[in-house]
């Protein structure tokens, strides 16, 4: 991963759907004056082929074009870039990750791509992370999980292993027993406290 040299500060919010972290940072970006940059699965024409097509490749690109295009310029601004899902999502997307060819796609791309300054892990326990998902808008990923609770805490494991293996120290968020305001507030804390360091330093 290459080290962030920008002025900009990058802040990761990672976990699986159904953590609350979406909701969290749309309520906290604006206020701490962060740029919001949905990481995967944007809206946009090339985030709806990767999120129709759910492949390891399609998904690396889309974290290569994010990181040398819009988060690239948001940290040469100066400005603090909050992104929600990276690089870890499309690494930990079991069983599509199992394959020789993805496994070494990941260690390519893996290269290239920029290392946050910060990560918050959101973590839920099952059977809250089933009841928010079922409570949600229907998605085909979201019914994956709730259809599959091995299939969820597998694809948890593997996404926690993969953060922890590149030594970035993410700091958890258990946000089963949180309400969406506290967890929003939790969060708010942790980025606040994290960018009073860097700027004391």
């Amino acid at each position: 991963m290459i080290k962030n040299k920008k002025p900009g500060k990058f802040i990761l919010v990672e976990g699986l759907d159904g953590s609350g972290k979406t909701t969290a940072v749309r309520r906290i970006a604006d206020e701490l004056g962060l740029v919001y940059l949905k990481g995967l699965g944007r809206n946009d024409f090339f985030g709806k082929i990767v999120k129709r097509y759910a492949k390891t490749f399609l998904f690396l690109l889309e974290v290569l074009v994010i990181t040398y295009f819009p988060l690239r310029r948001i940290l040469q601004s100066g400005r603090n870039a909050l992104v929600d899902k990276y690089f870890f999502a499309a690494a930990s997307h079991i069983p599509d990750v199992e394959t020789h060819l993805n496994r070494l796609l990941i260690r390519l791309s893996e290269k290239f791509i920029l290392r946050p300054d910060l990560v918050v892990y959101f973590s839920v326990s099952p059977e809250e992370r089933i009841r928010r998902l079922k409570n949600g808008p229907y998605n085909k990923f979201h019914e994956m999980l709730i259809n599959d609770p091995v299939w969820m805490v597998e694809r948890e494991k593997a996404y926690a292993d993969i953060i922890r293996s590149l030594g970035l120290n993410p700091i958890v968020l258990d946000t089963t027993n949180l309400t969406r305001s506290e967890t929003a507030e939790t969060l708010r804390k942790i980025i606040t406290d994290f960018l009073g360091k860097e700027n004391a330093k």
